[in-house]
């Protein structure tokens, strides 16, 4: 007698509306761990232990063409191809290509940039050929400011929703208006012209470019046309298009190259834009600054010159570079460094609530009863003693300063040490003097009674040695300004 074939459980694929229903319903990428919980929870599966079922069930509905699995380990539907990934495919670019292939463009100043960017596909030796040179220099220039005005656009957008105003009133920002004032004509010439109304051709823009250069008048109010650069530009423009004319744009092996499908990767380019690094990337300021040190000292530059660069960072961007540079200089010359960093630090910081305080002595009483916002002739002054007795604004100026001590840790002594690197390097003098007497030669004694009188109109204890200090901070100052006066003449 024939044996009873054992009834196994039902094969999973009576249960693959249940199965296509989990991804419906949770309408997201999931897990191993999520789908194997919901095939038990649903009788697919019949016990948490048999996890070799749901890895056997998710093959199949892999080879099936039911589900996918993403590089990241996540199962989704496969109902409709996957949305394009740009950083996917820039990494692939990369990896395949190497750095040879990634062309690293900035437009903006030295110590400034309005766009800075990638082209991944786009050789590195492109700038050899002067004429994709010289097309490079504008279009990229004319890209960072449209996309900064796109940018510009976006942070009002952002702003007006985040305020629950209604984003229907917000006005365009000036350089969004700008650029699209500015593009008007490039657009209607180059997308709405012609006889397809697809844009003229470069030899009719060429024309039309020569018969503008014609009309425009050599400045309007306010404001003069480069119209020696507008001509060079356009017979740059007229010498490229009589290279196109004489050139072969398809020679024998391009056309070879062409028909054998080999050439099909070469339109793989991307283009990666985005504003200054300090817009977008939170250790921006270490990494440059860390960079600007590490060049100074290369180049055998004195803890001067170095202090020069790091006194406008704070001090966590300080901490956090030096700890990079230990390696480099040692342990003692980076607490040298933050030592000497926190008393200059600690200066400017006094100095500024100096300053507060004599601007306080000198415009309290002829604004005390203005309004908040005065008009003086051009100018319009924002005014912080309006409705405020001299106590309050005394009370604040004490705040700030007690903030200094408890707060942040610094200790009298150490700002009053610092006092002198208020204004360094750009001034060997703190700007509590040279904003109130205009002297150019420092002086221990102007700055000491500046000092007491702060100290004693804030009823804050006056140090016994504060000439003692002070004279300490201005050997200080001294000798930094010695070693920064050698690092400029032996680098000229």
């Amino acid at each position: 007698m024939a044996k009873k074939r054992r009834q196994g459980r039902p094969g999973w694929r009576l249960y693959i509306n249940e199965i296509i229903s989990i991804w419906k319903e949770k309408k997201q990428p999931l897990r191993f761990k999520e789908i194997h919980n919901e095939f038990v929870k649903r009788g697919i599966v019949s016990d948490q232990k048999y996890t070799a079922s749901t890895t056997r069930i998710l093959k199949s509905l892999i080879r099936e063409g039911y589900i996918e699995k993403d590089e990241d380990g996540t199962y989704r539907l496969k109902i409709s191809p996957k949305p394009f990934d740009a950083i996917k495919k820039a990494t692939e670019l990369r990896d395949k290509y190497g750095e040879d292939l990634i062309y690293e463009w900035r437009v903006g100043g030295t110590f400034w940039a309005l766009a800075e960017g990638l082209v991944l596909g786009l050789p590195r030796n492109i700038e050899d050929n002067p004429t994709y040179r010289a097309v490079l220099n504008i279009l990229l220039v004319r890209l960072a400011q449209i996309f900064e005005a796109i940018r510009q656009l976006a942070i009002k957008a952002r702003l007006y929703n985040s305020l629950g105003r209604d984003i229907g009133s917000a006005p365009l920002p000036p350089l969004t208006l700008r650029e699209y004032l500015l593009n008007i004509i490039p657009y209607v010439l180059g997308e709405r012209s012609g006889i397809d109304h697809d844009g003229l051709s470069p030899f009719h823009i060429h024309t039309i470019n020569k018969y503008i250069a014609e009309i425009l008048p050599d400045e309007i109010p306010g404001g003069p046309i480069d119209k020696k650069e507008l001509y060079r530009l356009i017979r740059t423009g007229e010498r490229m298009m009589e290279q196109l004319r004489k050139s072969k744009l398809f020679d024998e092996e391009s056309i070879e190259l062409i028909e054998s499908g080999k050439a099909d990767d070469l339109g793989s380019v991307l283009l990666m834009i985005y504003p200054q690094e300090a817009y977008i990337d939170e250790k921006y300021d270490v990494r440059r600054l860390y960079e600007t040190l590490t060049y100074l000292l290369n180049k055998g530059y004195s803890d001067a010159s170095l202090l020069a660069q790091m006194k406008g960072y704070d001090e966590e961007t300080i901490e956090e570079t030096l700890n990079y540079l230990r390696n480099i200089v040692g342990k003692k010359k980076v607490m040298e460094l933050k030592r000497t960093y926190r008393i200059m630090r600690a200066g400017t910081l006094f100095d500024e609530i100096i300053v507060d305080y004599l601007l306080f002595k000198e415009k309290y009483d002829k604004y005390k009863d203005l309004p908040e916002i005065v008009e003086e002739g051009n100018e319009i002054i924002f005014n912080d003693y309006a409705g405020k007795s001299r106590e309050e604004i005394l009370t604040s100026i004490k705040a700030e300063l007690e903030s200094l001590m408890k707060k942040q840790g610094y200790t009298l002594q150490e700002m009053i040490m610092g006092i002198w690197f208020g204004d360094w390097p750009a001034n060997p003098l703190p700007k509590c003097i040279s904003y109130f007497t205009y002297k150019y030669k420092p002086e221990i004694n102007d700055v000491a009674r500046i000092i007491q009188d702060l100290l004693h109109t804030l009823k804050i204890d006056t140090p016994s040695n504060l000439h003692d200090i002070l004279k300490q901070g201005y050997e200080l100052l001294t000798k930094l300004e010695n070693m920064l006066e050698k690092d400029t003449t032996k680098n000229q």
